[in-house]
């Protein structure tokens, strides 16, 4: 049985420095409500996870620039974790893992935020982004003494870049054209396991017509079927036709392509 009574909140402030500018901050405590691990194969210390709670501190600038053709926003944020919930996962032996949740002691997230969106012209409109972030562990508690220690270490799916880039190309009045390409760093797949991916970068495209209330799309994304990897997960069986034999990954989407149509009334 669990009962608590969970609090949070958000104090901002907006200040306009001139037509053109604007800069904000905000303080907020947010929180994770804690619960259950309904497994009965985990040991009696990792059956309850406590409440997360979270104290987070950002700023930013908003900014016109060119008459207000270029648009740009930064932000700075800077989060204090505590009893921050985390997957992990057990080995319960005839080669089976039970997934549960569990809270590590500390976090810090840290990092900063850049957007860009640029109407070159009336034809041409170019936008990008890119944010930085520092995501560590000060603390790790896991009620399992035996499992991988990640003190000090980045958490999972955490990487310290991430970024896109893309145009917007009006053609005529009925035909648009995008193309972007999106990436991010290499990232821990668990807080159970040090195996990580590989850094990656996908294209993705489309054309687009309009007539009057109809609209066709066609679209792909992935353009070159890039491999890259989303999830890991670890084993301690040796097969010998893999160059990292303990690791097995699920793979992102490939090339995929399709047609939309739409019709607004």
């Amino acid at each position: 049985e669990i009962d608590e009574v969970l609090f949070g909140g958000k104090l901002g402030l907006n200040y306009q420095l001139d037509a053109n500018r604007l800069i904000y901050a905000s303080l907020s405590r947010g929180y994770k409500s804690g619960g259950v691990n309904n497994n009965t194969s985990l040991l009696p210390s990792q059956l309850e996870f406590d409440t997360e709670y979270m104290w987070s501190l950002e700023t930013g600038l908003k900014s016109l620039w060119l008459d207000g053709d270029l648009i740009s926003n930064m932000n700075v944020f800077y989060s204090l974790r505590r009893d921050a919930q985390v997957k992990s996962s057990v080995d319960v032996g005839g080669g089976q893992f039970k997934d549960y949740t569990t809270n590590a002691a500390k976090g810090r997230n840290y990092g900063i935020e850049v957007e860009l969106d640029w109407s070159v012209s009336d034809n041409v409109r170019l936008f990008s982004s890119l944010g930085l972030l520092k995501a560590i562990f000060d603390e790790y508690d896991n009620p399992d003494v035996a499992s991988y220690n990640v003190n000090g270490r980045r958490q999972a799916h955490a990487p310290t870049y991430q970024f896109s880039l893309g145009t917007e190309v009006y053609l005529s009045q009925n035909w648009t054209f995008r193309a972007n390409i999106e990436g991010k760093d290499e990232f821990y797949y668990s807080n159970s396991h040090s195996s990580k991916s590989s850094s990656y970068a996908i294209v993705n495209s489309s054309l687009d017509y309009r007539s009057g209330d109809w609209k066709v799309s066609v679209w792909g994304r992935n353009l070159f079927d890039r491999d890259y990897y989303t999830r890991g997960f670890f084993f301690a069986n040796n097969p010998p036709a893999y160059d990292d034999p303990q690791t097995y990954t699920q793979f992102g989407d490939p090339r995929v392509v399709g047609i939309n149509v739409s019709w607004d009334y």
